[in-house]
């Protein structure tokens, strides 16, 4: 314990001296006075005061003794010392709302004077519970359990978790009175963290009582599977040491064949934790991908462990098919012809099949899969007067290619085409078309067509002397986009097309005008508030491929579209074009410009700036989940405005659950109303196991005009794991390309696709891109600046839109993600400042560092930037 001095309660005061000649002279001061100057949560100031006449040349001190006063706990006693003379001190350290006794005594040497008579003191505020404690402790969860305090009765407790690594900290919602329990989930595993509590009433807290403890160690290791059959399969797995007993262990079997979910899952238990830890599962279906995962079953409340991570296998597949039959062509024409076999006889289910076909004695084109099991194929954009080969095979369960059919002859009608048409000699309104014939062709005349590739699709026909190979088209259209078309005739029958694409050149005028007299149009009653319509007068004179309109975020740090731009075809006729822009947050300011693309993909200069303030309140900025359980979720978000904003308080936070019908429509099922500073709230037994739902955060601030602001959702699932953020694999460079190698978000198999932001530094350049699906695990940037610094982000989008938190990284070409910084430490720690210090192999080419500073709540996040 601690004391200061100050200002303090008068005490009974009892003073022991001893003369220098070892004569014993015992002196009983009487108090003069006796009062409680100042008692707070944490501390207590007591004052004493004796009569005058003590020989002040004799060396002594006070001694106070304090302890709860409670009969029924332990009567813990805490000593201090007081120099000699003092006549107050402060003790610290103190539990809010608990009596305490004091008492004072003098002290020579090794003699104790007596003591004083007890002072009762109270310090204010709610009283804390008596005990606190961790009672259960897995990787991913601890249980919390306390009692509450004696002769006083809380509204609620309030608990916070503080992560001992990265100091961190999250504070749960109250707990209303008597709850004596709290299960923390998705704690990090084999981490230190300090658990506090309060007691509350009338919302003011009590002191903190505080439990530091640790996170255990995974249990299961990455299992494996062996001795993989048509219908069975072993999986094995490997355990950590554990400080949780274990009762039993779970495999959890998925087959990916079955699209719902829920049908798709079997858990196999295994008897007893045993010492081979494997299983060996039957029944399963030959040629099959399977998924599978394996969680410790603790023995206590029958509890458990974090699923490892996702592994595939494939079972054994039969024979393949064999080759189907009776291949012969059916109905012909210039350009196509329809292709007919018979389905082999085979035990399985054949999926599709595929085709081959190629030109005689040439090379064949690539493989055609069909998307059903017809026993018949078009083939199409055929050469007229051709001969072709084709060939076709059944595919089986898991891709099992069968066996080749014997090529079957293909011939179609009409006179053989052109070989080549090629296009040179290219202006602004000229250019020079030309062509070849197959060795052996004649033609009695060639038919060339010219089309304007634009909204009006002009088109010309030109008809040339057989034995031509050229033609100059005229007349053309700068900056514009045109497609070549050449076909053959030959005894009144024309053969199939060759075709060639041409864009005409530009003029430098071209490239010195841009859109005028942009402007937002204004909002009608019923437009949508995310929506702005944007308008401006087009370029005349010349074709314009598309328009680009660019949306800034402005004035305001971290405004939603931030440098994102909308590609929009140029409209046919009339002077002026409107866009449509979607998906603007209220609340915040934007600036919009426009550019025109020719054909050649040159550009004008850019409009004018125009800059409009969508009104409303300001959405939150994200939306998180914890905690989802079987029929429970907790959500949290995040104000767009800063706690120093004079709208902060205003706030208030409308919270919607909706759950997602068959069909993906929404129903809603209930809702509730937070006022700010509270940025979370919990849905109580509000869900069904398995099944999809959707939060909806609207923030409404009575004092603006509309009060509610644009929404924002998140999907999720009940009883699902949280999506969480990619991990990066690597970093893969060339001189002019990155490519970035990420990790897939494990155990997730409704992984849409993923998201991806790249950003320039020194350009301020921004472009986003999506993968192809969820199996996507890289992506390649190129024609990249050797001295620019980039920014690469990629985030898991499921299919229900959930999306995780985003994987970041900043990277150089030169020399990939930065060195890791270690040895961090903080200096000089004040109210508003810290002084950061930290560690870093040299590197000769490092440009800068960046500082990421978040408050403890997550509810401001700022990046800062320090040159090398």
């Amino acid at each position: 314990m601690i004391l200061k001095f100050g200002i303090l309660t008068t005490l009974l005061l009892v003073i022991l001296l001893r003369n220098a000649h070892g004569e014993d002279k015992t002196i009983f001061p009487h108090i003069v006075k006796h009062h409680t100057i100042q008692v707070n949560k944490d501390s207590a100031t007591v004052a004493w005061s004796y009569k005058e006449g003590i020989n002040s040349n004799v060396d002594y001190s006070i001694q106070i003794i304090y302890r709860v006063f409670d009969p029924t706990a332990q009567r813990v006693q805490f000593k201090e010392h007081v120099p000699k003379g003092a006549k107050q001190a402060t003790v610290t350290n103190l539990r809010s709302g608990t009596p305490y006794q004091i008492y004072i005594h003098a002290k020579y040497q090794d003699v104790d004077g007596p003591w004083s008579t007890a002072l009762v003191v109270t310090t204010t505020g709610p009283r804390p519970p008596r005990t606190f404690y961790v009672s259960e402790i897995t990787d991913r969860t601890a249980t919390l359990r306390w009692t509450p305090p004696i002769d006083y009765t809380p509204d609620d407790y309030l608990i916070t978790l503080r992560n001992n690594e990265n100091q961190k900290e999250v504070v749960y919602p109250a707990l209303a009175h008597p709850a004596s329990e709290y299960v923390l989930w998705y704690l990090d595993q084999d981490t230190p963290y300090i658990a506090f509590i309060q007691s509350r009433k009338n919302e003011d807290p009590s002191t903190n009582m505080s439990m530091g403890f640790r996170t255990d160690s995974p249990s299961v290791i990455t299992p494996s599977h062996q001795q993989v059959e048509q219908t069975s399969v072993l999986i094995r797995w490997e355990t950590q040491k554990t400080r949780i007993l274990i009762a039993r262990y779970d495999v959890e079997l998925k087959d990916t064949t079955i699209k719902t979910d829920k049908d798709s899952r079997r858990i196999y238990p295994t008897t007893t934790n045993q010492e081979v830890r494997q299983i060996s599962i039957q029944d399963l279906k030959p040629g099959t991908l399977y998924g599978y995962r394996v969680r410790s079953v603790y023995r206590r409340n029958g509890g458990s462990g974090t699923w490892s991570d996702l592994q595939y296998f494939t079972t054994k597949n039969t024979a393949p098919p064999p080759a189907p039959t009776g291949g012969k062509v059916g109905a012909s024409g210039l350009t196509s012809a329809q292709f007919l076999w018979e389905a082999p006889k085979y035990n399985y289910k054949i999926l599709s099949y595929q085709l081959q076909y190629a030109k005689w004695n040439s090379r064949p084109e690539p493989v055609i899969t069909t998307s059903e099991t017809k026993t018949s194929y078009l083939l199409s954009e055929l050469e007229s007067g051709t001969k072709y080969t084709v060939k076709v095979r059944a595919v089986a369960v898991n891709g099992l290619n069968g066996t080749w059919s014997v090529s079957t002859t293909v011939v179609t009608a009409g006179p053989k085409p052109v070989s080549s048409v090629s296009v040179t000699e290219i202006f602004a309104k000229t250019a020079k078309i030309s062509w070849t014939l197959y060795s052996n062709t004649t033609a009695d005349q060639i038919k060339v067509v010219i089309i304007k590739n634009t909204d009006s699709q002009e088109r010309s026909e030109h008809m040339i002397a057989g034995n031509k190979t050229e033609y100059t088209a005229t007349s053309l259209q700068a900056f514009t986009p045109y497609a070549i078309e050449v076909s053959l005739i030959l005894k009144g029958e024309e053969s199939s097309v060759k075709k060639h694409g041409l864009r005409t050149a530009g003029d430098l005028p071209s490239l010195a005008k841009q859109p005028t007299k942009s402007a937002v149009v204004e909002r009608t009653a019923n437009q949508p508030l995310s929506t702005i319509y944007y308008e401006f007068d087009k370029i005349s004179g010349v074709t314009v491929k598309h328009y680009v309109v660019r949306i800034q975020g402005w004035d305001v740090p971290n405004v939603p579209f931030a440098r994102t731009q909308i590609s929009t075809p140029s409209l046919n006729g009339g002077v002026r074009q409107r866009v449509t822009i979607n998906d603007v947050e209220s609340g915040y300011k934007y600036r919009l410009t426009a550019v025109g693309v020719y054909a050649d993909d040159t550009q004008s200069l850019w409009s004018t700036a125009t800059t409009v303030v969508v009104p409303g309140p300001r959405p939150v900025t994200a939306i998180g989940m914890r905690r989802i359980t079987n029929n429970d979720v907790t959500v949290s978000w995040q104000s767009g405005y800063t706690r120093s904003d004079a709208m902060y308080s205003k706030q208030e936070y409308i919270v919607t659950l909706s759950k997602y019908n068959d069909d993906d429509t929404l129903t809603k099922i209930t809702h509730a109303t937070v006022q700010a500073p509270l940025e979370e709230y919990e849905f109580h037994s509000k869900l069904s196991a398995l099944e999809r739902y959707q939060i909806e955060v609207v923030v409404r601030i009575n004092d603006l005009t509309p009060s509610l602001s644009t929404s924002k959702t998140r999907g999720f699932k009940a009883d699902s794991e949280s999506l969480h953020a990619p991990k990066l694999n690597k970093i893969e460079r060339t001189d002019n390309s990155i490519t970035f190698i990420w990790q897939r978000v494990p155990n997730r198999q409704d992984i849409s696709f993923y998201e991806i932001e790249f950003e320039s530094i020194t350009h301020t350049r921004q472009q986003q891109y999506k993968t192809k699906d969820g199996l996507a695990d890289r992506y390649t940037f190129e024609n990249l600046n050797k001295d620019d610094i980039y920014i690469i982000k990629v985030r898991a989008v499921a299919k229900d839109g959930e999306k995780s938190d985003w994987l970041s990284r900043t990277v150089s070409l030169k020399h990939g993600v930065t060195n890791k910084v270690d040895n961090i430490r903080t200096q000089n720690v004040k109210s508003d400042s810290v002084t950061l210090t930290w560690y870093v192999p040299y590197d000769n080419n490092l440009k800068m560092y960046e500082i990421e500073v978040v408050t403890a709540k997550g509810d401001d996040t700022k990046t800062l930037s320090t040159m090398v």
